[in-house]
């Protein structure tokens, strides 16, 4: 996969996340899309993270429009930060049209980034909706473990072996599918544009490049793995687009080829992975005159022109 394929599929996927965070509301004045913020992200930016039943909500009249709602938590336990009081109530806009508000469903339990307020100490949703995280039981507990990992990894003093733990555990979320999103997306951060920012990039650190050979083999291991074409798995394979390994192309061709219902958008840029390392002029000269916008109509059709290639040489 070329550079401007890349910058290509990181435009798409800044455009699709901008939809995917969008929600409706009248009070939307400042609308404007934020960059996906996952779980090291969150850790680090929030000054408190508990995990809390949402009680209830309620109605709040301000002047400006914003934080018109008040959700009212029970705490069940406290992750980051010093204990939190047995309630607590956060203001937010229940909704705005982009980017998408925190979730507060009554009834429900969630894992909740907070932020304080530097004028008068008030919590605040850290990260809009990635601050309010509804689970299964099941996910919410591994979780709330990884997030009392992070939470002991940053108090190691040596700032070297803090960066060698940091990049472990985001390793060993790679390899859960349940937190596999929040590592491999941090893994990537150094190969997005600009475009995917929407112009507020911040300064942080290339986990890829600090990651050893063992590490490597790991995650590779992923990619080769059976299993269904996710976003989660694609990323990974973005990570892998200079591998000269012969197995990444079978690999790539036997998760599409598992796709079934609606094709999914990071699939446009598996194709063209899979034209280029054939080394088929016909097939990728066939896939440029094709139109993104087709891709449901244009997957089956370029499948069908792979399928007879059985184990798929490498090129």
């Amino acid at each position: 996969m070329n550079e401007t394929m890349g910058r290509a599929s990181w435009i798409a996927t800044a455009a699709v996340m901008a939809i995917l965070t969008a929600s409706v509301s009248p009070n939307t004045t400042a609308a404007y899309p934020i960059s996906p913020v996952p779980l090291r992200l969150l850790c680090e930016r929030s000054d408190l993270i508990v995990i809390a039943r949402v009680a209830g909500e309620r109605p709040v009249t301000n002047e400006d429009g914003w934080n018109s709602t008040l959700a009212d938590l029970s705490v069940l336990e406290t992750l980051k930060g010093p204990p939190a009081e047995a309630t607590l109530s956060i203001p937010y806009s229940a909704g705005m049209i982009c980017p998408a508000p925190p979730s507060y469903p009554v009834g429900k339990t969630l894992i909740v980034f907070l932020s304080r307020s530097d004028e008068d100490g008030t919590l605040h949703t850290l990260s809009l909706s990635y601050g309010t995280k509804q689970l299964p039981d099941e996910t919410r507990v591994v979780f709330a473990q990884r997030i009392r990992e992070w939470v002991e990894i940053s108090r190691e003093p040596d700032s070297n072996r803090r960066l060698e733990r940091t990049t472990e555990w985001l390793v060993q979320m790679a390899e859960d599918p349940v937190t596999r999103w929040e590592a491999v997306y941090d893994f990537e951060d150094h190969m997005r544009p600009p475009e995917a920012f929407f112009g507020r990039r911040e300064p942080s650190v290339d986990y890829w490049s600090r990651i050893d050979a063992s590490q490597r083999a790991r995650l590779f291991d992923l990619v080769l793995e059976p299993g269904p074409a996710t976003y989660a798995w694609w990323q990974l394979v973005d990570l892998f687009e200079e591998t000269s390994d012969e197995r990444l192309l079978p690999a790539v061709v036997a998760r599409l080829r598992a796709v079934t219902g609606k094709t999914p958008y990071f699939a446009w840029s598996a194709m063209r992975l899979v034209a280029e390392r054939l080394g088929d002029e016909r097939l990728k000269t066939w896939l440029k005159e094709q139109s993104r916008s087709d891709i449901q109509l244009v997957f089956p059709a370029f499948m069908a022109q792979v399928g007879h290639l059985g184990g798929v040489p490498a090129r």
